[in-house]
């Protein structure tokens, strides 16, 4: 079955899930940008859509309407549109319930959450990464059915979300997303405190990311682990936090996520119980000045 799809903010994220779509066969029928010039540089990936630069207008041409607009904005663009009995109003946004579409709901539309688990960062790297990735649905069995479909012919795995949970759900993908980002720019810069330029860092650092990344891929957590926390290397942990005496906000985040570590490795069976609480002893009480304690 061919649907017919509208894309309200065609940004991002709303051009990597058109021109997907389209590619699988479904219509991408309209789609509204912010100014005509986007619209003028989109018209060649998406050459049967309409393109207008309201909201309304875009998504009056949809059988399922996507909002692939920021989530503080949702309220705002739903309230805009004429939704008729018969549409789909499906937002983006991970951490948002469907029931945030209350115009849509009132209107007689129903209503859906669809979030790709996925960082788009350009277009050509959103339709490298989209296929393998999951998408969170939250919907009626109805929606359900059809989202999902629309998920896996796209080469994604639909997951199915309730709207009690996309909080949760949406924090730990925000954890793992933007955190190693953020866990890249803390490394990235201690290594600045040695000389090391930033870019340089990255570069070096980002294999053995990739690295990590292939080991949780191949074999999993907590076998994944390595490193001091999983061998009990209580002197190493401890020499750790005294480079980081001086460094408050890199030092809380280094004990923050040992303390994690602590219990991957318990787990793995790689430690024994004196050794967790000795590294929990060093971790989870930071004495005065930064000091580690004496070990």
């Amino acid at each position: 079955m061919i649907v017919e799809i509208a894309i309200v903010g065609a940004g991002r994220l709303g051009t990597v899930l058109a021109v997907a779509f389209q590619r699988a066969g479904h219509r991408i029928v309209s789609a509204s940008t912010r100014t005509k010039e986007s619209a003028d540089g989109l018209a060649a990936l998406l050459p049967e859509c309409v393109f207008s630069t309201s909201a309304a207008a875009a998504a009056a041409l949809g059988e399922i309407v996507f909002l692939t607009v920021p989530d503080d904005t949702l309220k705002t663009v739903d309230a805009l549109i004429d939704w008729r009995p018969g549409q789909m109003a499906v937002h983006c946004a991970g951490a948002r319930p469907a029931g945030i579409l209350i115009h849509a709901m009132e209107s007689g539309s129903r209503t859906a959450g669809f979030h790709p688990l996925q960082s788009f960062a350009d277009l050509d790297a959103g339709l490298l990464n989209l296929p393998g990735s999951s998408i969170g649905i939250e919907a009626d069995d109805d929606g359900w059915s059809l989202l999902s479909g629309l998920a896996q012919v796209i080469g994604a795995t639909p997951l199915r979300i309730g709207p009690d949970d996309r909080a949760l759900y949406h924090a730990a993908s925000a954890l793992i997303s933007n955190g190693t980002v953020g866990l890249m720019a803390v490394a990235a810069e201690l290594w600045s405190k040695i000389g090391i330029p930033r870019d340089q860092a990255v570069a070096a650092l980002l294999p053995l990311l990739q690295g990590t990344v292939r080991n949780l891929d191949t074999v999993g957590l907590p076998d994944a682990l390595t490193g001091p926390i999983v061998r009990g290397d209580i002197g190493t942990v401890a020499g750790h936090l005294a480079a980081l005496a001086a460094l408050a906000r890199e030092q809380a985040v280094y004990r923050s996520i040992s303390t994690w570590l602590i219990d991957l490795a318990i787990e793995r069976g790689t430690i024994t119980t004196i050794q967790a609480e000795a590294l929990r002893s060093i971790l989870e009480q930071p004495k005065p000045g930064g000091d580690p304690g004496n070990l």
